[in-house]
C-alpha cells in the first residue's frame, strides 16, 4: 500500500477529491487510515476544513478506490464505453508502462495519470 499512497499523493489526484462518505484517507507519516463518515461531511469536510484541521493533526491523503479511478477516465456507463476503457487500459499495460505496478489500484492510478496528465510512474515518482 505504501507505493499506492506515494502514487496518490500528488496535486493532480488530490485536487479531484470531492469528499463522500466512505472515502478512504491515510494520515502521513504514521499511516493512520480514516474512512470519511457522515459526521465529517455534516461538520464541513471542505477544502478549508482539510487545510486547517487535517494539517493541524497531520497530512491526510485521499486514496481513491478502483471504481473512483475508473470513473475519472471513463466516457460513460454504456457497455461500449466500458469496453473502450478496458481496451485503452490493456494497451497501456502492454506498452510496458507497468513495470513497477503490483496491484489493480496502482494499475488504474497509473493509467489515470497517463491518460489525464501524460505522466508515468517510474517506481519512485512521476516523469
Amino acid at each position: 500500500m505504501d507505493t499506492f499512497i506515494k502514487m496518490a499523493d500528488c496535486p493532480e489526484i488530490q485536487g479531484l477529491w470531492q469528499p463522500k462518505v466512505g472515502d478512504i484517507t491515510v494520515k502521513l507519516p504514521d499511516g493512520f487510515i480514516h474512512n470519511v463518515n457522515k459526521t465529517d461531511i455534516t461538520c464541513g469536510y471542505t477544502d478549508k476544513w482539510r487545510q486547517e484541521i487535517f494539517t493541524k493533526y497531520g497530512r491526510y491523503v485521499w486514496l481513491p478506490t478502483q471504481s473512483q479511478l475508473q470513473e475519472m477516465v471513463s466516457g460513460g456507463d454504456k457497455p461500449f464505453d466500458i469496453g473502450l476503457l478496458f481496451g485503452r487500459a490493456f494497451r497501456f499495460l502492454m506498452d510496458g508502462n507497468c513495470e513497477y505496478i503490483t496491484s489493480m489500484e496502482q494499475l488504474w492510478l497509473a493509467f489515470v495519470m497517463k491518460e489525464k496528465y501524460n505522466k508515468v510512474w517510474d517506481g519512485e515518482k512521476r516523469v
